[in-house]
């Protein structure tokens, strides 16, 4: 699914609300800047995906279509499928990678990340004899994640593990904060 299609899903159904945000907080939410917004909203309306209606103060209100509507269902179906497509690969690949850990000999593994791709993760384990020995995220340091408590990175030093597959999700900038493991020991993430 292209970015430009997200995007305005993400308008159709955010237009389409009782109280829809005004263009500044769309432009917050989506990203991009407000005269983008107001060239996507126009857009939409050429597309005749919206009528514009006017209030008094300078107000302006969106009614959805029904071809509008009916955009928004397919949109909503393209994402759907998106978002199965990429599900079914990441468990295809965390579950190849984690057989082969298993045929290496390992028997323990560490989550570093507690995150969709760490459920995707956990549910892959499943699928195998390896144990899940912890979950770590330091911005989730003390909550429940797959039934574990979540610990702190610094934790690592007293824990007895295999291996550690990051789960992390890229950061803007898609710089990672180094794992605080020896190489050997870790499983990235662009190796799945």
């Amino acid at each position: 699914m292209k970015l430009r299609d997200i995007r305005t899903l993400t308008l159709l159904q955010e237009m389409d609300k009782e109280n829809p945000p005004t263009q500044r907080e769309l432009a917050e939410r989506l990203d991009v800047s407000l005269g983008l917004v107001n060239l996507y909203i126009k857009q939409l309306v050429q597309k005749s995906y919206f009528k514009i209606r006017t209030y008094p103060r300078n107000r302006v209100g969106y009614l959805l279509t029904p071809k509008g509507l009916l955009e928004k269902t397919r949109l909503t179906c393209d994402f759907i499928q998106h978002s199965l497509d990429f599900y079914r690969m990441a468990k295809s690949k965390l579950e190849n990678t984690l057989k082969q850990l298993e045929q290496e000999g390992v028997r323990t593994i560490v989550l570093y990340g507690s995150n969709e791709i760490a459920e995707i993760a956990y549910l892959a384990l499943k699928q195998t004899n390896l144990e899940l020995a912890a979950v770590i995220d330091d911005e989730k340091a003390g909550q429940l994640f797959l039934g574990q408590t979540v610990i702190p990175a610094s934790a690592l030093i007293d824990l007895h593990f295999d291996r550690l597959l990051d789960t992390r999700i890229p950061p803007e900038g898609g710089k990672y904060k180094p794992l605080p493991v020896p190489r050997k020991k870790q499983v990235p993430m662009i190796q799945y």
